[in-house]
């Protein structure tokens, strides 16, 4: 083998099957590139250079295999051996001859290089190696290293191709060392002061290649000693005055670590010429080291030993057992690689003490994290006070690193592309306490939105020494490019305790997929032109110049997990509106260029009702959580509520509180109030004398949950002084201490004043259950609430019978009338069509008033009596189509003025049709008394005593109350078409009778119940009696007996013979079975 310019270049071994082998030779992969066909391929191991910055008659200072011609390799089979050898010299690819030796598939082949002499014979687990007699050919030149490059491999042959990978099992040491004289020098000798730690005689095992970077190789020592020699030439080497001796060993691989290394240089009479000691140093297989002039002062300190390079004090904290501190001595310009798997886990420091660590190359990464963890252990590397620069990167973790965490304390690191990158290492913590951290051309700290499994945890604090946040600082030169303070496009969990960033034409922290927390942080950005938009970590210009931001608009594979909750900190913008935690606000700070600060939601709400102008606007944008008592509101102006607000309070009996006496506030918005979880809990309170509040828009309004055992009330509004108009809205009951429904609106006066309420609109519900106590007043001060209802959707509430203020109690002002929905059980307020009837002239004149073939609505004022008088819309022009309608608290009477006839109390209508709608209708106690028109229709109405019917009619929700001991709800006698839909009859054992003179009638029962006080009628609940000729059918469905009636739903027969007896005039179903055919 040939080595020359300094280089050591990897070695390729090229075979074919059948005799002919071609080496290749590949200076940039250690797998070599491969030509199409078939053979057996070899690589031969790259030294590791840990420092050759010295080797200044190189341009690069490394050293490069070639091929030269007779180079010899051994291919070992199971029971025979082959040499190959070289015919050429310092090419790349080259063939090798040898003769017969045929490679068998799937069998094992062993491989040693290089091939001398009598080992051509040696068996292959005792090949005999020697360091000693080593003689380097001319000053600086590296020919003779090739005879002592032992290195071995082994590999199975498949498909007649194989692949040896060659592991050297050596190490080599420089020694450099310049004259001021001129001198002839003809050897140097390496020593130490005690033991015998150098190799110069033993074997080698083929079958045994070692590839950890340690001591132990397949070669096992059978000679040792205290020194080694190298011979100059044949007569020595002429070393010119002020130029330097360049000088080449192989050696074993040995640890000197805490030894003295002296090396001398004899002239050929053995007179010494020149000796120097050095720092002993870990000599690891596979190694380059160097022992030069300029090494010789210690770099780095561990456990009291001394280090001419830090590499050199890491690999010896990596080959130890515990955790370690290494102490940087002076200024280094070394790559750093750490890499540590050991089991148990362990933490390596490095203490720089303000020392300088500086690397340069476009590629240059300062601090290589290279360490392995695993689920039973970690390894951590912990960085102190070093000033670090690069122009790549600056501390860089591998792309398979994992479990491995980094610790930086009070650390500078300036860099190109990046002070700290992630690459694609996983779970790794990484936390940086103060320190300056800059990038010119990239992210500052920057993670890869590669694909994997797994995350980091970063978090970023203030130093624990000077107690200063760490700085970062953001720049680019590139075109098109944004700067980045923080780079997350993957999972990593980042937590900013304390940070100033600061980031000139880019934006201060990007999300693609992290999950960042700022608990702290001064940002600051700028850009180059209002709206600038650049690159960062791709080509999509999309990324603002903005201090927060997440790129929803990209396609990277953690992005449903991207996130950024800001707690607190001062910034340049506030574009971090919708990041911002819950009960968090941006504050102006009046200051630049940190324009904005995060203060509670709650500093900020009382900060802007203090500076409010008189009849101003509060405008309220999010989350409002109040820590202690509510806010006292005692000045006129305007809150307004954004979408996105909500205002509650973790205690206290409010959370709002207008008392102002004479004051006038609004609540406008599409916001939320809620009440807190306290003894008494309303969201509002109205309590200044005179105090008015107006509560528009959209907003919410909840009551909280009582805690007190006097069953408080835990409502939306309590009023209890002033006056509370709410004009839209959404208003919720909150639940008391027992979990039952509050009210939603709770007016109790205090002392002598007046509460009132006027309700415009808006929707009234409680958050479940029950609502009989949605609009409610103080028992005992019902004379000082004033309730006018003119609109709103109540639901499960009646504001028109309000019997938790008493039966009938009405709360819908005069002009107004309420509309029921079945479906959603809800009563909406609406102003009533036409004018308001109050007197009985008046509702005569309206009836009489209406245009024949017109309907007419006539509207009832509240808690009024009416009678319907006999013959004011009976027949020809008379005529009419009227609906009566009521709020549940008016009466109509409609046998008092009718006539007697034909057996009964008849009120005659011929020809007209009538609707009752929420009224109270007063029947009769005859066998026959009722209203004879075209079509009646009963809607909501309570119906009280006996009604017979004649013509059409329908019953719709409709309650029966029917205290008399012996007689029907419902006489359909004179009936023809009689439909009852989710009606409840309650009687004392008689509900409908079915019965007509020779005329078909037809019954339809939905949804309704019978309830039979008594039980003792002997009854069904709908009798049909069949013995005056009527007939027809009769529909029931959905319909139950709640008690009595012998549970018989019906019955037909005929009643008064003696005996009765059963029969078949109607045909009957029930929830649509026939169960029986008219005959």
């Amino acid at each position: 083998m040939m080595i020359k310019g300094g280089k050591v270049m990897k070695k390729s071994l090229v075979m074919l099957a059948s005799a002919a082998i071609v080496i290749v030779a590949c200076q940039e992969s250690l797998n070599p590139t491969i030509d199409s066909g078939k053979g057996v391929y070899a690589t031969i191991e790259q030294p590791d250079f840990i420092s050759t910055k010295a080797l200044d008659y190189s341009s690069d200072g490394k050293l490069t295999f070639k091929w030269a011609a007779g180079d010899q390799i051994m291919v070992y089979g199971s029971d025979a051996s082959a040499i190959y050898k070289v015919g050429e010299d310092g090419s790349s690819v080259t063939k090798l001859e040898s003769e017969s030796f045929t490679l068998n598939n799937n069998l094992t082949y062993y491989t040693f290089s290089p091939v001398e002499g009598t080992l051509s014979e040696a068996p292959k687990t005792a090949i005999p190696v020697s360091f000693e007699n080593q003689v380097q050919t001319a000053n600086s030149n590296t020919e003779h290293l090739r005879l002592n490059q032992y290195a071995c491999a082994e590999a199975k042959v498949e498909n007649n191709s194989v692949n040896f990978q060659f592991l050297n099992q050596v190490a080599w040491v420089y020694y450099s060392h310049t004259f001021e004289s001129e001198v002839k020098a003809a050897k140097v000798v390496m020593s130490v002061s005690e033991g015998e730690p150098f190799v110069l005689e033993g074997t080698l095992d083929a079958t045994a290649g070692v590839s950890e970077k340690g001591y132990t190789t397949s070669i096992k020592a059978t000679k040792t000693s205290n020194e080694m020699t190298l011979t100059l030439g044949e007569n020595g080497f002429d070393i010119a005055e002020g130029t330097s001796l360049d000088a080449f060993f192989t050696v074993h691989p040995v640890d000197l670590t805490g030894k003295v290394v002296t090396v001398k240089v004899f002239d050929a009479e053995g007179v010494e010429l020149s000796s120097e000691s050095f720092a002993g140093r870990a000599i690891a297989r596979n190694a380059f080291i160097k022992f030069t002039e300029n090494s010789q002062k210690p770099v780095a300190s561990l456990n009291g030993v001394e280090y001419v390079t830090v590499n050199d004090a890491i690999n010896a904290a990596v080959n130890g057992t515990k955790s370690v501190t290494i102490d940087i001595l002076e200024d280094i310009s070394e790559n750093l690689v750490i890499e540590d798997t050991n089991e148990k886990g362990r933490t390596i420091t490095l203490d720089f003490h303000g020392k300088k660590l500086s690397v340069i190359g476009e590629s240059a990464v300062a601090v290589l994290v290279k360490s392995r963890g695993s689920d039973n252990f970690r390894n951590t590397l912990q960085i102190k006070n070093a000033i670090i620069s690069s122009e790549f990167v600056g501390i860089k973790f591998d792309p398979k690193t994992s479990r491995t965490d980094l610790a930086l304390y009070d650390c500078t690191i300036n860099s190109a592309q990046g002070a700290v990158c992630t690459s694609q290492a996983v779970g790794s913590q990484i936390r940086i306490y103060g320190g300056y951290f800059s990038a010119t051309n990239n992210a500052v700290i920057a993670g890869n939105g590669s694909n994997r499994e797994g995350r980091n945890i970063i978090s970023l604090n203030a130093s624990s020494t000077t107690k200063e946040a760490p700085v970062i600082v953001g720049k680019t030169s590139t075109s098109g490019d944004a700067a980045c303070g923080i780079y997350a496009p993957w999972k990593d969990v980042i937590t900013i305790n304390a940070a100033k960033i600061n980031v000139e034409n880019g934006v201060g922290i990007l999300s693609r997929g992290g999950k960042i927390t700022i608990n702290n942080a001064e940002i600051v950005t700028t850009e180059p032109s209002e709206g600038y938009k650049g690159s960062v970590g791709d080509s999509r210009v999309v990324v603002p110049c903005k201090t927060v931001f997440i790129d929803t608009e990209c396609d990277y594979p953690a992005l449903s997990e991207a996130s950024i909750l800001i707690k607190g900190g001062k910034y340049s913008d506030n574009a971090g509106a919708s990041y911002l935690t819950q009960g968090y606000s941006y504050a102006e700070t009046g200051e630049s260029p940190l324009a904005y600060e995060i203060v509670s939601s709650e500093t900020k709400l009382i900060q802007d009702i203090n500076s409010v102008a008189e009849n101003g606007t509060v405008l309220v944008e999010n989350y409002v959580s109040l820590k202690s008592e509510p806010i006292k509101i005692q000045k006129n102006f305007n809150l307004e509520l954004a979408e996105n607000a909500v205002i509650t309070a973790e205690s206290g009996s409010n959370v709002l509180n207008f008392c102002k006496e004479n004051g006038n506030n609004t609540i406008t918005g599409t916001g939320t109030v809620i009440g807190p979880k306290a003894s008494s809990s309303a969201a509002i309170w109205v309590g200044g004398e005179n105090q008015t509040l107006t509560i528009d828009g959209n907003v919410t309004i909840k009551g909280g949950e009582s805690t007190n055992d006097n069953n408080d009330a835990a409502s939306a509004v309590n009023i209890y002084n002033g006056k509370l108009v709410i004009n839209n809205g959404t208003f919720i009951s909150g639940t008391d201490a027992t979990g039952n429904n509050s009210p939603v609106i709770y007016l109790c006066p205090r002392s002598s004043e007046t509460a009132v309420l006027e309700i415009n609109g808006g929707i009234f519900k409680s958050v479940s259950g029950n609502a009989e106590y949605l609009i409610n007043c103080q028992d005992d001060v019902k004379d000082r609430c004033k309730v006018s209802i003119k609109g709103g959707t109540f639901y499960g509430f009646n504001p028109a019978d309000n019997s938790a203020d008493g039966d009938y109690t009405n709360y819908v002002a005069d002009g107004y009338t309420v509309n029921y929905d079945e479906a959603s059980n809800s009563y909406t307020v609406v102003e009533a069509t036409g004018s308001t009837i109050s007197s009985q002239e008046d509702l005569n004149k309206a009836i009489t008033g209406a245009v024949q073939g017109e309907a007419v609505t006539i509207t009832l004022s509240s808690n009024s009596t009416f009678t319907l008088d006999n013959g004011i819309a009976n027949e020809g022009t008379n005529s009419r189509n009227i609906t009566i309608e009521g709020n549940g608290t008016q009466t109509v009477d409609v046998v008092t003025e009718a006539v007697t006839a034909e057996g009964g109390e008849l009120n005659y209508q011929r020809g007209s049709s009538f609707t009752f709608k929420n009224v109270i209708i007063k029947a009769g106690e005859g066998d026959f008394d009722g209203i004879v028109c075209d079509e009646l229709t009963y809607e909501k109405c309570t119906i009280k005593g006996k009604l017979t019917l004649y013509g059409k009619a329908t019953f719709i929700d409709c309650v029966f109350e029917n205290d008399m001991a012996n007689q029907y709800s419902i006489w359909t006698w004179g009936g023809t078409d009689i439909k009852f839909e989710g009606c409840t009859f309650n009687t004392n054992g008689k509900a409908i009778l079915l019965y007509g003179q020779n005329r078909t009638t037809n019954l339809t029962v939905s949804g309704c119940t019978f309830n039979d006080r008594k039980g003792s009628a002997g009854k069904a609940a709908i009798e049909i009696h069949t013995e005056a000729g009527v007939s027809g059918t009769l529909n029931i469905s959905t319909t139950k007996i709640a008690s009595g009636f012998n549970d018989r739903l019906w019955w037909e027969g005929n009643n008064v013979a003696n005996p009765k007896y059963d029969t078949k005039k109607f045909t009957i179903k029930i929830d649509g079975e026939t169960i029986q055919t008219a005959e």
